[in-house]
């Protein structure tokens, strides 16, 4: 069970008519791999400065949550209450760290009901760094059974991971060939 996903797909095919990339993530990417059945909410990432997606949106209505500081080193947070439904975006999320600010990028890596969808690798990360251990073990047995990305991989090896983190995203292997890699839906 999940939110209408007709306001998350209007949100979304705007910011990509802007040239915005775009990627869902949190419960709702968990959901398009099959591993959760439920999702409150839709959240959306990118790396499009606030002005430009202030703009791609302006037909939606926009609300600035306060900044969550703490542990979230995330540039900008938009709330869209589209249809009814709930969207969170993150402009370039980042989470702290005891050795720095660990950016967790926008990467897609498929498509699930016309939703362009984040980086299994990339949630993994942000969830344990979030302390939010079973969705990212969830996460990471999927990665450990279907394998990594090797460039998310890489990039997450450049961020400021905690050591035990570091161990468990270099200790995903990469994913069988020949074969589709991503089964939510189309891959990018």
């Amino acid at each position: 069970m999940h939110p209408d996903i007709a306001p998350l797909l209007a949100v979304t095919q705007a910011l990509t008519a802007a040239g915005i990339e775009s990627a869902l993530g949190g419960s709702g990417l968990l959901h398009s791999l099959g591993l959760i059945a439920e999702v409150r909410d839709w959240d959306l990432t990118t790396e499009a400065s606030l002005e430009q997606v202030q703009r791609a949106l302006a037909a939606f209505p926009l609300d600035f949550p306060e900044h969550a500081g703490g542990r979230y080193a995330t540039g900008y947070r938009i709330a869209i209450c589209a249809g009814g439904v709930d969207i969170d975006l993150m402009g370039t999320f980042a989470v702290r760290t005891a050795a720095g600010v660990c950016h967790l990028p926008t990467l897609t890596c498929g498509m699930w009901q016309g939703v362009p969808v984040g980086s299994p690798e990339v949630w993994a990360v942000a969830y344990r760094l979030m302390e939010r251990h079973p969705k990212a073990d969830l996460l990471s047995e999927y990665l450990r059974a279907r394998g990594a990305r090797a460039d998310a991989v890489r990039r997450l090896l450049a961020e400021p991971l905690p050591p035990g983190l570091r161990a468990e995203v270099a200790g995903w292997p990469d994913p069988p060939a020949p074969g589709p890699w991503w089964p939510g839906g189309d891959a990018i």
